[in-house]
């Protein structure tokens, strides 16, 4: 296993270096140059991309983006597919629902193509504009914008319009054939990962960088303007993404927001200091670029394997960088208190009594009984045999109108039947008498595939 890291401040790269195999069975050594599977950082290039589109003006990022998506388009359960802006789903808050949908050579389900995928899971589960909802597929449709309006394939135009005239030659979505074996290998637990699975979303999660690029992209949102680098944006675009903002939470006295993707922690451990960035983390890898504008100090940070720490080794750059913002964290960990234990659910008199409806799946619908009892237990009955399948609902949540929790249940489609899985009902709203969202297939590192659920309660609790 290994980790690499690129330090730059002022505009000047004063530290790079990696530790570790790239490749441990072949004896390849990780290098500042060594590509890895970038993770969720792939979204700040692919929202890049479109930005380059949206200069061009062949992109309005206030208009519906199903206009500028073909067959498949966005389905409106929960809301007015309308209302899904370019914008909303950059930021998250296009209603989309979670997913993920990872692809491996020796399973027998292939890869289906991105407008499938679409038409099958782009669906919109609750208001667009409402609340934040982190959405992998909503980079996927970004994908298909770019394909689209610029008429060339992803990973085409990524390359000819991003990574070449950026001068990142070590950046590309999906392994880069000819440094296939330079490329990290993942591992997991100390076990090297046989193969790199591929992705239904490719430009949430699927671009290849070494941490020498990684930290010359940051250069470049910084505005550094290196030598070597095209200006693919103008100043004034680069700053909209990180100033064209929807709150998405607070913690403490740190605030967070969501740009075009960006995301952005302001007042970072309450040092006053705002920090931009993107992490990612996936089976057999993780990585880190974060910046801190006001210092011009980007760091990045790439591992072959998710447990390697990516985050508190940028944290502790910044605190040998930082001064200010070492002595807030040390204050903040002598004055930090213990974690309180979660209260056992008790739902609240709107949740209780007996629900019905059901789950509208791309291959069909399933009827769904649900039981809210006054102890807190809810049972489920999900499909046609009413008296075998009861389960009860697990690591029960229910937050601001939003009710979470997971059961052993059965989504009949071929895709959701490819691993064990369990059934999670993702923030489903309360709205007066109904309940509704996402009711996901969820096979953990493997996939999560959602369809719409709306139940009715049917009378309260006697």
């Amino acid at each position: 296993m290994s980790i690499a890291v690129a330090v730059a401040v002022g505009g000047t790269i004063v530290w790079q270096e990696a530790c570790g195999w790239a490749d441990r069975e072949r004896r390849v050594r990780a290098t500042p140059y060594t590509p890895y599977g970038a993770a969720s950082i792939s979204k700040a290039f692919t929202a890049t991309g479109l930005m380059v589109l949206v200069q061009r003006g062949a992109v309005d990022l206030n208009h519906p983006v199903n206009d500028y998506l073909g067959r498949a388009k966005l389905t409106g359960f929960g809301g007015d597919a309308a209302a899904a802006t370019v914008k909303l789903v950059l930021q998250h808050k296009a209603g989309l629902a979670i997913h993920g949908n990872s692809f491996y050579a020796d399973e027998a389900y292939r890869r289906p193509s991105l407008d499938e995928t679409i038409m099958r899971y782009g669906i919109i589960v609750r208001p667009p504009g409402e609340a934040y909802n982190y959405s992998n597929l909503g980079f996927g449709v970004i994908e298909r914008v770019i394909e689209r309006t610029s008429g060339s394939k992803f990973e085409d135009f990524m390359r000819t319009e991003v990574f070449q005239p950026l001068g990142l030659d070590r950046t590309s979505v999906g392994p880069m054939t000819p440094l296939e074996e330079q490329t990290a290998v993942g591992y997991d637990d100390g076990k090297r990962l046989s193969e790199r699975p591929d992705t239904d979303a490719r430009g949430a999660g699927y671009i290849y960088s070494s941490v020498n690029d990684l930290v010359r992209f940051g250069m470049f949102r910084l505005k550094e303007h290196l030598p070597g680098q095209r200006q693919i944006l103008s100043d004034s675009m680069i700053d909209r993404m990180a100033n064209d903002t929807t709150p998405t939470g607070s913690a403490g006295s740190e605030t967070y927001e969501n740009g075009l993707g960006w995301a952005i922690t302001h007042n970072a451990s309450g040092s006053g200091l705002t920090i931009t960035g993107h992490t990612g983390a996936g089976l057999g890898g993780a990585g880190v670029l974060w910046l801190v504008p006001e210092k011009r100090i980007a760091v990045a940070v790439l591992a072959n394997s998710i447990r390697a720490g990516t985050v508190s080794l940028t944290m502790d750059i910044f605190d040998l960088l930082i001064p200010e913002l070492k002595a807030q964290r040390a204050k903040n960990a002598l004055s930090s208190q213990p974690s309180i234990p979660k209260a056992a659910f008790r739902p609240p008199p709107e949740l209780i009594g007996s629900w019905k409806g059901e789950v509208d799946t791309w291959n069909g619908k399933i009827p769904v009984r649900m039981e809210v009892r006054t102890d807190g237990d809810i049972h489920i009955k999900m499909g046609d045999q009413w008296d075998t399948l009861e389960t009860l609902l697990n690591n029960v949540q229910f937050h601001d109108g939003e009710l979470s929790g997971s059961f052993a249940g059965i989504i009949p489609t071929e895709d959701a039947n490819r691993h064990h899985y369990n059934v999670l009902l993702d923030r489903l709203v309360l709205r007066g008498d109904t309940l509704s969202g996402a009711a996901v297939a969820d096979a953990g590192p493997y996939y999560a595939l959602a369809s719409w659920i709306k139940l009715v309660r049917q009378a309260p609790a006697k």
